[in-house]
């Protein structure tokens, strides 16, 4: 998909849609109050998708419950974030998840779990080396395992192997965790995978453990697609906190002819070779069909190809989570099975809804949970369970037209119906960007019916007015400006002026002349989105195009940029007509810059700079 860095401040309204808070919950661990209904329910599958039976449900220092034939398990949890869900089966890798509960609401989850590889004899006393599939394996020195209480274990025992390709998405939902790191120095990551494999080693059915201070070496099965860097840092993966843990052994060294990472490790576990990753985030809402919020859906992000990050919306419907910079994913969203669910998107007894967007390239670096007051990719629309993907937005959505009521209609801003009949965008939109004019950054943005937004800058800030259609003579509708009570403030031709701002709980509301206030219902939120246009690849409004030689239009050559003090730069294949200036210091990705600086988006560009200098 092609890559948008350009941000056009001051979108009527939309800004508030791209640029509001997400979710994840309150930041209070447990409020001790279980409330009415608060748990845990769920299903859990094999790596086919087939529900697993008898398998062990049991969060942290509380409840158990088992699956049923189904899959299915209900788990009472006290209501508080971070809450701590193990899920065991004989035969199957164990796994954890981390949970956000919330009172009075079942937060929903599915996890699958990979079959265990068969086990392999070996004599602890004298040692040796087990291999398995893609090239598995384990060299343990004699008199290396442990028992339970550090006693050291003599004659037979069992190795089992279990390998889990990142590049096969069945296999990369059975990873533990959710992709989070704990590193050596106490800092929670995202982290990017390039393998992982469960090492368990049992005597009598009891798993054992490496004796302290010694190691076992292992080679763990690279992806069998994606990059494969020469080392990477050793992780392990904690049942207890549901991260992985940065190993004090490694690193892991990639051997090309086997195409495993080779690693010395002190702990027997779920062991991934990962490298902590500068990453992007994304946030939204949920509703149900009703238009209420969904609270404890949970979230599941998954790349093309990758590790999978997760998380739950909260009270409000509200979510926000780190993922990958500029990678293809589908945002799944689990909530449970009502008969409004369609049937195409009943699954693993929950109601699936989808959602394909391309990750922004603008890096993210606050710690967890994720920060999504700026710098963030909104999924637009809200996401109404049950609806089919509606894809970008290709056309303004706002047509309103005589005998169609407004959306606002019978709300204290029922003035607006009378601004978008004036300014009423249909169709494609181009753009023209002016970076550096006299007087500050400026832009023209047209629509393919001619109503039109021009920009102009001053000490004050940006003023931005709209146009209706040429074929109207291009009246003046409006123009919207910074509110000095915090949001944006909009001012129609017949003087009626609207306030809009984001709210606590991450929603957007509209002040009244007068004073009256109220909250965007997903139906209004919906209508904004398509009553503007963008030129960042952000799912809010029209996707625009510059005007051909214009700033981030695309180029070949040098020539094809026409307006004064451009180039043609950038990665092949997304060249763009950028400032002169700037073309020496521009980039693509992280591959471009050395090993100290990562590639991030920088107003119009990305370029190489330090991760703490990243906006």
């Amino acid at each position: 998909m092609k890559r948008f860095t350009q941000i056009l401040l001051a979108l009527l309204l939309i800004c508030f849609l791209s640029c509001n808070g997400g979710g994840g919950g309150d930041d209070d661990d447990d409020d001790g109050q279980t409330g009415t209904n608060a748990g845990v329910q769920g299903t859990v599958v094999d790596t086919q998708g087939d529900p697993l039976q008898s398998v062990t449900v049991t969060v942290v220092s509380g409840n158990t419950a088992t699956t049923g034939a189904d899959g299915a398990f209900d788990l009472a949890v006290p209501a508080g974030t971070d809450k701590i869900v193990k899920f065991s089966k004989t035969g199957y890798v164990a796994t954890s998840k981390v949970v956000d509960v919330f009172s009075g609401a079942k937060t929903s989850i599915v996890t699958t779990m990979i079959q265990e590889a068969a086990g392999q004899n070996l004599n602890a006393s004298s040692g040796g080396t087990i291999n398995g599939s893609r090239n598995a394996s384990m060299t343990a020195p004699p008199g290396v395992f442990v028992d339970k209480n550090g006693n050291e274990v003599s004659g037979d025992v069992t190795v089992s192997l279990t390998p889990l390709d990142p590049a096969i998405e069945a296999e990369a939902r059975a990873y533990p965790g959710d992709m989070r790191g704990l590193t050596k120095d106490g800092n929670i990551v995202l982290l990017e995978t390039f393998g992982v494999m469960d090492v368990t080693v049992r005597q009598n059915d009891e798993a054992l453990q490496i004796k302290p201070g010694q190691t076992i070496e292992v080679q763990v099965p690279a992806p069998s697609l994606g990059s494969t860097p020469d080392t990477t840092p050793m992780w392990v993966f904690n049942a207890d906190t549901g991260l992985w843990e940065e190993s004090e052994e490694g690193p892991g060294t990639f051997n090309v002819a086997t195409q495993t990472y080779t690693a010395d490790i002190g702990h027997l576990s779920p062991l991934n070779c990962d490298k902590p990753i500068v990453p992007t985030c994304i946030h939204g809402k949920v509703v149900d069909s009703e238009g209420n919020p969904a609270i404890g859906a949970l979230i599941q992000a998954v790349p093309d190809l990758g590790g999978i990050s997760s998380d739950y919306t909260d009270g409000d419907g509200n979510f926000c989570m780190y993922v990958e910079r500029n990678a293809d994913m589908t945002i799944y969203v689990y909530t449970p099975l009502t008969d409004s669910c369609p049937v195409e998107m009943r699954q693993d007894n929950s109601c699936v809804t989808t959602r394909d967007l391309t990750s922004s390239n603008t890096a993210t670096n606050a710690g967890y949970p994720a920060d999504c007051s700026d710098n963030c990719k909104r999924i637009e629309p809200v996401i109404r369970t049950g609806d089919v993907d509606p894809g970008p937005l290709d056309e303004a959505a706002c047509m309103v037209v005589a005998g169609v009521e407004s959306p606002f209609a019978g709300t204290c801003a029922a003035g607006l119906d009378t601004f978008y009949r004036c300014f009423s965008p249909e169709g494609s939109c181009e753009y023209e960007n002016n970076p550096l004019p006299p007087n500050g950054p400026s832009f023209e943005l047209e629509f393919e019916n001619g109503s039109k937004m021009e920009s102009d800058f001053s000490l004050q800030g940006y003023r931005v007015s709209y146009y209706g259609s040429d074929a109207a003579g291009n009246p003046l509708c409006g123009t919207s400006t910074a509110s000095a009570s915090g949001g944006m403030s909009l001012t129609t031709a017949s003087g009626q002026t609207y306030i809009t701002r984001t709210t606590d709980d991450g929603g957007v509301e509209i002040e009244c002349e007068g004073g009256m206030t109220f909250e965007l219902n997903a139906d209004q939120l919906d209508f904004l989105a398509g009553c503007g246009g963008s030129v960042r690849d952000d799912d809010s409004g029209v996707m625009c195009e510059a005007r051909p030689g214009t700033y981030g239009a695309d180029c070949t050559f040098g020539s094809d940029c026409t307006s004064a003090g451009l180039d043609c730069c950038g990665a092949i294949g997304q060249e763009t007509c950028t400032l002169t200036s700037l073309c020496d210091i521009i980039c693509a990705d992280d591959v471009e810059c050395d090993g100290t600086l990562i590639c991030c988006s920088v107003g119009d560009y990305s370029a190489c700079m330090p991760a703490e200098a990243c906006p």
